[in-house]
């Protein structure tokens, strides 16, 4: 019996069995298809147009089909055809591609494919079946399975490259997983364990870990903030870490009732650090415009009450020297003298903090500075501070004032012994240090390179942040009433600045302070300063000299001076009527004194017109402050002379015999 009729048998008889293969081939959930053997479609089950949305039209022959060839299907169907079963590789299809029908849905789906001969009794092929099997969900799974692996992968790389944490929390266990990397990112060693929300705390340092906490337990479901930035403390060498959180709280999957706090962390300590650069850099900016705009409007103060004092302090000093006022009003013009003496010192502190007085700089050791002001701040401390000096004998030469630099440590003695009532200890200091680009870039106005540092430490009563906030402003003070101007550190900042320095401050409240100065170092030879110049044997002349103030007290003063003392005055009071005086004036003009800052034209531009009428004369300019008209940097240009307000009638005198007693070659232009 062959195997059709054995089953045929087994199925209950031909009937029977033709009945139960018909209700297969209709009612099966596979598509199937039957052809000819020359390839001629022939029949197709409803699975078959269930999923085509049609049948092949009439006269359709698969070993004809142009598209299968296009597809590179034709030379395995082919073989179908000679008795052999092909399984055609999974492809995608359009259905209605396939069956040339319109009405077949546009889906592109992906289809797997076998054909199978069918033998009549004789053996020979009679037909060709073909099942199609839907795998368009598996291989649509197997792409989203793939691009979920590419995505992974590429997360992988992203969190790798940004040094990123994936941390998944259970907050009703405690349980945490963290990846792989969590110890390299977070600069953990491997032994530090990471599997619990305790592991983790316990890593927080403690003004944080409280915080957290307290979050836990204020909030109802015990949940911290999960957005934040927080520090973590290494256990093996105690360095702090700034670590940022960025999370969220999802649910179990499943139904099953939970929380996970999941998110990323990444260590963003050297962010912090450059904000916290930054903001300290912009401080420092802003607090250099706000004492660039304090400076601006001291300087105009002190020049004009430099005009007032000159008359103040020249009046009295001709009322005192000339002996006509009588006890006890001449004590009294002494006191207002005393007075005026002491506002003159207050503009020249103004001046200095304002950067505008006229500096004298030298190549200096500063230890010889240091040196020659010892016995000086002992006597002004007294003996119950205890100074000490701590130098570097090798120290490199700086550019300065050594006249400003003595007045930058009187001022911070005088400070340090305020600070220090019930006695300590002041620690002079000096060294060669080397400023390099980080500190330059966080400190305005430094620029890299060698320089020489001057230290001045205290044990004192420290300031607050507050103080130091306000303490290089002029008339700032912490000081009682009468016990101090407020002027000694602006001065010292004005003097450090204008020298090309740099001034850096230390302080807390009960700890003491540290000022550090830094000078740039020179490779120039010290100065060698020549023999001082005799003083005048008289402060009489006879000269004709041209006297330009536009400020007429101090103008009518100024003359008074000098035609007291034998000098034939010529007096303007601007640059235009100055220029008609050169024009008329048919004798000799041996010195044209003028004030440096006038309306309309300035002392060198009128310098300059005049010398081109008259040659043969000489220019003292005189001022209450520097503009960069002939001193620039403070540096008085080479070849000026200059006569600093306020003005009293013996430096006047004094100044212009000695320019007059120089040889006519040396003219001041």
């Amino acid at each position: 019996m062959d195997e059709a009729s054995l089953i045929a048998a087994r199925l209950g008889g031909v009937a029977d069995a033709r009945a139960l293969l018909e209700g297969l081939f209709f009612h099966a959930p596979v598509p199937f298809h039957l052809y000819a053997a020359d390839g001629r479609s022939l029949v197709v089950n409803p699975a078959f147009r269930a999923l085509f949305g049609a049948e092949p039209p009439p006269g359709y022959n698969v070993l004809q089909d142009q598209m299968v060839e296009r597809m590179g299907l034709a030379e395995s169907i082919r073989r179908a055809f000679t008795g052999e079963t092909v399984q055609l590789p999974t492809q995608w299809y359009n259905p209605r591609d396939l069956t040339q029908v319109d009405a077949s849905p546009p889906k592109r789906v992906a289809l797997r494919t076998t054909f199978f001969p069918l033998f009549d009794g004789a053996g020979k092929l009679s037909h060709v079946g073909v099942t199609v099997h839907d795998v368009t969900f598996e291989e649509e799974l197997k792409v989203a399975s793939a691009e979920h692996r590419r995505k992974e992968a590429d997360l992988g790389l992203a969190l790798k490259a940004g040094r990123m944490v994936t941390v998944d929390s259970d907050l009703d266990t405690g349980n945490v997983r963290a990846s792989d990397n969590a110890r390299e990112v977070l600069g953990l060693q491997t032994d530090v364990p990471l599997e619990t929300q305790a592991d983790w705390l316990a890593l927080f340092h403690p003004e944080d870990r409280r915080k957290t906490v307290a979050e836990m337990a204020a909030s109802p479901d015990g949940v911290p903030k999960l957005d934040r930035v927080f520090r973590i403390v290494l256990p093996h060498n105690g360095e702090v870490r700034w670590i940022e959180r960025r999370g969220q709280l999802t649910l179990h999957s499943g139904g099953v009732r939970g929380r996970w706090a999941r998110g990323v962390i990444m260590d963003v300590t050297a962010r912090v650090r450059l904000e916290e650069a930054l903001r300290a850099t912009e401080d420092q900016l802003r607090q250099s415009q706000k004492m660039e705009a304090i400076g601006r409007l001291a300087g105009g103060i002190a020049h004009d009450f430099n005009n007032l004092l000159s008359v103040v302090l020249s009046y009295s000093d001709m009322m005192l020297a000339a002996g006509v006022v009588p006890e006890p009003e001449a004590g009294d013009l002494r006191e207002i003298h005393g007075a005026a003496g002491r506002a003159a010192n207050l503009t020249r502190a103004l001046l200095a903090f304002s950067r505008q007085q006229v500096l004298e700089p030298v190549v200096v050791d500063l230890n010889d500075v240091v040196q020659r002001m010892d016995k000086m701040l002992r006597r002004v401390i007294g003996e119950d501070i205890d100074l000490r000096w701590t130098h570097d004998p090798a120290l490199g030469r700086v550019r300065v004032d050594p006249g400003q630099m003595e007045q930058v440590l009187m001022n911070l003695a005088v400070n340090a012994r305020d600070a220090m009532p019930s006695g300590g200890k002041l620690t002079l200091e000096t060294a060669n240090i080397e400023l390099d680009e980080t500190y330059a870039r966080t400190h305005v106005g430094v620029t890299p390179g060698p320089h020489v540092m001057l230290a001045v430490t205290d044990t004192g009563a420290g300031m607050s942040k507050e103080v130091q906030a306000k303490m290089f402003e002029p008339f700032f003070t912490t000081k009682g009433i009468g016990k101090g101007t407020g002027l000694g550190l602006a001065t010292v900042f004005g003097i450090v600045r204008q020298s090309g320095g740099h001034l850096w401050v230390y302080s807390e409240p009960g700890r003491g302070t540290t000022f550090k100065i830094y000078f740039p170092r020179t490779d120039q030879l010290p100065d060698i300063k020549g023999r001082a110049a005799a003083p005048p044997a008289s402060l009489r002349g006879t000269e004709t000299l041209l006297l330009v103030e536009d400020d007429e007290p101090l103008r009518v003063v100024s003359q008074t001076i000098l035609a007291k003392n034998g000098y034939r005055v010529l007096v303007a009071s601007g640059p235009a009527d100055a220029l008609g005086q050169c024009e008329r004036e048919a004798a000799r003009i041996h010195l044209m004194i003028t004030d440096v800052v006038m309306p309309g034209m300035n002392g060198l531009q009128l310098a300059t017109q005049a010398l081109n009428r008259r040659p043969d004369m000489k220019v003292l300019y005189v001022s209450g402050y520097t503009n960069n008209t002939i001193v620039h940097h403070g540096v008085l240009d080479p070849g000026v002379e200059f006569l600093q307000k306020p003005i009293t009638p013996d430096a006047l005198l004094r100044k212009v015999r000695e320019i007059l007693d120089e040889p006519d070659t040396a003219l001041a232009r």
